[in-house]
């Protein structure tokens, strides 16, 4: 998802809310992508089967 995308959400601010505005700020500043999910799904993540992963090389929000 871009961080455009994700923002469309309401997200609480506690926990979620600060996770989600740290990966859209890295995705911004940095153009990479910002991964968010649990450590004990870290290797799922990383093939693109778990978690949510921000990055600018979308529109919007892309489902997989």
């Amino acid at each position: 998802m871009s961080p455009d995308g994700i923002r469309e959400f309401d997200f609480p601010a506690g926990l979620m809310g600060r996770r989600v505005d740290a990966a859209c700020q890295f995705a911004e500043r940095t153009g990479m992508a910002a991964a968010i999910g649990t450590l004990a799904d870290l290797p799922a993540i990383v093939r693109g089967e778990a978690g949510a992963t921000v990055t600018g090389d979308v529109a919007a929000i892309e489902w997989h």
